[in-house]
């Protein structure tokens, strides 16, 4: 009986080194290793062309991969779940910015060319929403990997999406803040969900 705890033991303790040593060889994603790109208009001096160096002002990204929208139908005493559609990606941001604004500047631009202010609809004088065109652009969110010592893109893994900015949430100023840094939060959602 002795004997069969042992070899017990030593098969456990083999199990949990060669854990240890998978996990240490192991190249776990990093949560910085992500940039995002922005792919602007074609007119160069289009103001709602992002920032050259945007990447070092986006503090951290959230979005939804995947997401599929259901319905529930009662049939007797149970319910049947059926997908309906799949929904649009969004994707959020916390920005800080430069000192001459330059990333609140872009983004005015940009949610500007979505829709008009009053008094832009010769009609009915309300707000109206511009052709996609002017204000739908590309995104493009790559993995960052290491080979041979370089950082690079992994391409096989891009996501890009196709879209448009929706909210500049709230920005806060205060004398009292410990010497941290303006950030603010801004929002985008996909055009087509597929």
């Amino acid at each position: 009986m002795a004997l069969g705890v042992s070899t017990a033991r030593k098969d456990l303790n083999r199990l949990r080194c060669d854990m240890v040593n998978t996990a240490i060889k192991t190249r776990f994603q990093q949560q910085w290793q992500w940039e995002l790109v922005f792919h602007g208009s074609s007119n160069a001096n289009d103001d709602a062309n992002p920032p050259k160096d945007l990447s070092i002002y986006v503090k951290d990204i959230t979005y939804g991969a995947l997401e599929v929208e259901t319905e529930t139908k009662n049939v007797g005493a149970g319910v049947i779940t059926m997908p309906v559609r799949s929904m649009p990606v969004e994707l959020s941001m916390t920005v800080r910015d430069n000192q001459d604004r330059r990333v609140y500047n872009w983004m005015a631009a940009w949610i500007a060319k979505v829709i008009n202010g009053s008094g832009h609809s010769p009609a009915n004088g309300r707000a109206t929403v511009n052709l996609e065109s002017n204000y739908l652009r590309k995104c493009t969110r790559y993995q960052l990997i290491e080979e041979n010592g370089q950082i690079t893109h992994k391409k096989d893994d891009a996501r890009e999406w196709e879209i448009f900015p929706t909210l500049v949430g709230d920005i806060t100023e205060s004398y009292e803040a410990d010497g941290g840094l303006l950030e603010f939060p801004v929002r985008f959602v996909q055009k087509f969900s597929v």
